[in-house]
C-alpha cells in the first residue's frame, strides 16, 4: 500500500511478476507521478487483459512486458522432466 511505497528509496524500481493486485494501483500511480519512486516494471496487471486505454500504461517510468514464463523452452523442458519423474 501507500505506507510500503513511501518506505522505498526514491531511486527504487518496483518489479512485480506475482499478481497485479498485490500492489495498490492508485498509491503506485501517485508515487510514480510525483517521482517518489524511480519506476515500476511488471508483467501482471490489475485487470486481465490490460486495458490499452489505461493511463497507467502511458507513464514514462512504467515498463510493461508480456507474462511469458510458460512460453520458454526451459519451462517446457522442466515440465517434461517433472512429468517423466512422476
Amino acid at each position: 500500500g501507500k505506507k510500503e511505497l513511501e518506505m522505498m528509496k526514491r531511486s527504487a524500481v518496483l518489479i512485480n511478476t506475482a499478481r497485479g493486485h498485490i500492489v495498490d494501483k492508485h498509491a503506485l500511480a501517485k508515487a510514480l507521478q510525483e517521482n517518489s519512486l524511480q519506476g515500476y516494471a511488471t508483467d501482471v496487471f490489475w485487470d486481465e487483459p490490460a486495458d490499452p486505454s489505461d493511463p497507467f500504461l502511458d507513464l514514462p517510468n512504467v515498463l510493461v512486458t508480456p507474462h511469458m514464463l510458460s512460453s520458454t523452452h526451459e519451462f517446457f523442458d522442466a515440465i517434461a522432466d517433472r512429468c517423466a519423474e512422476n
